[in-house]
This record gives C-alpha cells, sequence and structure tokens, in this order.
C-alpha cells in the first residue's frame, strides 16, 4: 500500500525541534514481499524472474550491473529472514540505514554497478540506469557500512 505524500508537516513554532523524519512526510514508505532473505539497510529491486505483476510485488537484494541497475527500488527498513515476508522499503527520501561501499563521501551520488548486491556504490557518468541516491554522511567503516542516503524516487 502507497503512503500519501498530499500533506507537508514540519513544527510551526520556532521554539519546536523537528525530531521524527516521518513527521514532515518527506519519505515514502511501500511494501512489498522479499524473495528471499533481507539485510535491513540493503539496497533491493523488483524480481525480474517472476512474471506479470509478481514483477513488482516481489524485491530481492539489488544486483549489481556495469552501467548501473535501473531495477533499483529503495532501502529495506527491516530485515527478512525467509522468502515470501513483508518488506517495508524506503523508496524515497530520507533513510537513517542504507548500505553503501566503506568511505563513499557525503554528496556522492551512488549506484548499484559493482561489487556486493545489496551495496550500492558511487555512480559514474557513464552509467546508463538512473542513480538509486545521494549520500548524506561518509560511511563509515564499521559497522556494516551503514549511513544515512536520500533516495532518489524512481518513477514506477
Amino acid at each position: 500500500m502507497a503512503t500519501n505524500n498530499l500533506l507537508q508537516r514540519l513544527p510551526m513554532k520556532d521554539d519546536v525541534t523537528f525530531t521524527d523524519v516521518a513527521e514532515s512526510n518527506r519519505r515514502q514508505v511501500e511494501t512489498f514481499i522479499s524473495n528471499n532473505a533481507i539485510a535491513a539497510g540493503n539496497w533491493v529491486q523488483f524480481d525480474n524472474s517472476k512474471t506479470g505483476p509478481n514483477q513488482v510485488i516481489y524485491v530481492g537484494d539489488a544486483g549489481t550491473a556495469a552501467n548501473g541497475n535501473g531495477l533499483v527500488v529503495g532501502v529495506a527498513l527491516h530485515a527478512t529472514t525467509a522468502a515470501d515476508q513483508r518488506l517495508e522499503v524506503c523508496v524515497g527520501g530520507y533513510c537513517a540505514s542504507a548500505a553503501v561501499a566503506t568511505g563513499v563521501t557525503a554528496e556522492t551520488v551512488i549506484a548499484m554497478r559493482t561489487g556486493t548486491a545489496g551495496l550500492a556504490i558511487a555512480a559514474a557518468n557513464t552509467d546508463l540506469a538512473n542513480a538509486c541516491g545521494v549520500v548524506l554522511t561518509t560511511i563509515p567503516v564499521a559497522p556494516g557500512n551503514l549511513g544515512e542516503v536520500f533516495v532518489y524516487k524512481n518513477k514506477f
């Protein structure tokens, strides 16, 4: 089920501090079905091994492609332990914990190009597929290559 982003909300008083990413409705979350066990923070893609509408209902770890992966949907917000489990995915906006290659610096546009499935790296100007997001803070070495990103909304 799609989330609704028709209203923008931010605290209206100067003395109120903004603390909740969901409060502003700047993040969009969609529910999919996992095709395998997926770690929280991994980038996921549509399952093109399925047919018909199941291709866009099921997701798995985003694979890598030399010129970028155009099937990337977003970031898994929690883990699944097996296939056929519900999975909430950030498909647009702020995500506090996304898997990105170690050492990628803030303001770097990222894509699924080469390396490890589910782990984004810096995009290249030769990519044919759209970038999947932008890194907001330099990705630390530990724990688990997780960092803050802004997920680019795909037009699906």
